[in-house]
């Protein structure tokens, strides 16, 4: 049985709600361009509820991955004393949601949770661990920086600018027992 979502479209506000529970997912005030992105965002979520009916800590993990990288990006903690920044600037958090969705919709099944941290200058750190694989992915908050996915087993390491490709590359190969 596929549980029955609520989804509010108003430009002012979306939620997504599986019924009985509360709220795994929110968006605040958006404008009308982000309305289709809201559209498409819970069309894409109802579609994942209804291929993990029996799985939906998968959905509310996701859900929940999401809603930290949110709540980073709206910290009220901006620096420390040593000038480190904690709130997660627009793009890096952008970058972060785009591409943890985007994998969701290829990967099915089994999907690591990471590790989300600032990394200290406005910046968003994803760090995937299993056994003896990490995976670190940076999405930087300028531009001009480049954002990188870094993978190591043993003493072995690699570090290369980021591309979709690689992510799922990486993921999938963290998935694998070895």
């Amino acid at each position: 049985m596929t549980p029955e979502v609520t989804f509010s479209n108003s430009v002012s506000s979306g939620y997504l709600v599986p019924q009985g529970q509360e709220s795994v997912a929110s968006v605040g005030r958006v404008s009308a361009s982000q309305g289709s992105a809201a559209r498409r965002l819970k069309a894409f979520l109802e579609t994942l509820w209804s291929q993990y009916a029996d799985n939906q800590q998968h959905v509310g993990e996701l859900a929940e991955i999401l809603n930290e990288i949110e709540e980073l990006r709206l910290s009220q903690e901006t620096e420390d004393e040593d000038g480190f920044v904690f709130r997660i600037e627009p793009r890096a958090s952008g970058h972060a949601k785009t591409y943890i969705l985007k994998a969701y919709r290829v990967i099915t099944g089994t999907f690591p949770r990471p590790k989300i941290e600032p990394d200290g200058e406005g910046g968003i750190v994803l760090d995937w661990r299993r056994n003896e694989k990490i995976i670190r992915l940076a999405f930087r908050a300028k531009q001009n920086q480049r954002d990188y996915i870094y993978h190591q087993f043993g003493d072995e390491h690699d570090a290369k600018p980021f591309s979709f490709p690689f992510l799922l590359n990486r993921l999938r190969w963290l998935a694998k027992d070895e």
